[in-house]
């Protein structure tokens, strides 16, 4: 089917849409955010982060002023076998998740586990924390 052109401004325009389409840029996004869960359980809260592809020595945990930190960083790997790569969405680079721990935390008690990617890390709550049923007596 031929179409007929009344602006010949809009065919470079055309070209264009062309060239994206069949000579994708490499393209690297500059930051990386994980993906964190935080769930409240009864006598903890569970923090959960998606770290694939980073290596456990490539993070780092750390709590000051009642805020825990999670920070690192997801290295760019560069092969050069792979040049003829066309499209690239994985995102690397430092990251860092800060979250506000309150009163209610016992940090001494603080727990963290690293296994495929996912970081674990358990808040056990203070006693003072932990909700309680109070009896009620009859008078």
């Amino acid at each position: 089917m031929l179409v007929r052109w009344n602006n010949a401004a809009t065919l470079p325009r055309v070209f264009s849409v062309f060239d994206d389409l069949f000579e994708a840029p490499v393209r690297t996004a500059k930051t990386f955010t994980p993906r964190v869960d935080v769930r409240e359980l009864e006598k903890e809260f569970v923090v959960r982060a998606e770290l694939p592809g980073i290596s456990k020595d490539d993070v780092k945990l750390a709590i000051e002023n009642r805020v825990l930190t999670i920070s690192g960083e997801k290295k760019f790997e560069r092969n050069e076998e792979n040049h003829n790569v066309h499209i690239q969405e994985t995102a690397y680079g430092e990251f860092s998740r800060s979250f506000n721990l309150g009163d209610g935390i016992d940090e001494s008690q603080i727990k963290a586990d690293y296994k495929d990617g996912i970081l674990i890390v358990t808040l056990p709550k203070s006693e003072k924390a932990v909700a309680r049923q109070i009896e009620i007596s009859d008078k």
